[in-house]
Parts: C-alpha cells; sequence; structure tokens
C-alpha cells in the first residue's frame, strides 16, 4: 500500500480506481510477480494486486478488512 492507510469505505470501492474487479493485498513484489503469473495462467483479469510491503503491514490490511467491515466484493 506504499506506506498509505485507507479507511474501510476507500478499501471498498478501491478497485474502481484501479479499474479492476477486485484488489488483492499481498506482502511484496515477489507475491506480486507470483500472483499476477498465476492469475494469467487462470485467466483471471482485471484484478489489482497491491503490495502491502511486508507481513504485519499485510495484517493490518486484514485487520482493517475483519474489523472494520470494509466490504471485500
Amino acid at each position: 500500500m506504499s506506506g498509505l492507510s485507507y479507511s474501510s469505505g476507500a478499501m471498498s470501492v478501491l478497485h474502481r480506481f484501479y479499474r479492476s474487479q477486485a484488489v488483492i493485498y499481498v506482502e511484496g513484489e515477489d507475491d506480486v510477480v507470483f500472483w499476477s503469473a498465476i492469475l494469467s495462467r487462470m485467466g483471471i483479469d482485471r484484478v489489482s494486486i497491491n503490495r502491502a510491503g511486508g507481513s504485519s503491514q499485510l495484517d493490518s490490511v486484514i485487520k482493517k478488512i475483519v474489523e472494520n467491515g470494509a466490504s471485500t466484493m
């Protein structure tokens, strides 16, 4: 997420900003490459993959989604 912290409301509509159907959060850059390749092989497109910046930052994103009720789809 590059140091930005989004409210749960913003997270619920972030996919629209990226013009994608969904936003996937991963730990780091290697994970972006890995999941891009997997999704491409599966024919899944229109998905934005965002780097959280590490496991603790990814935990923060998960916590915000779960505890603050951010819409996940």
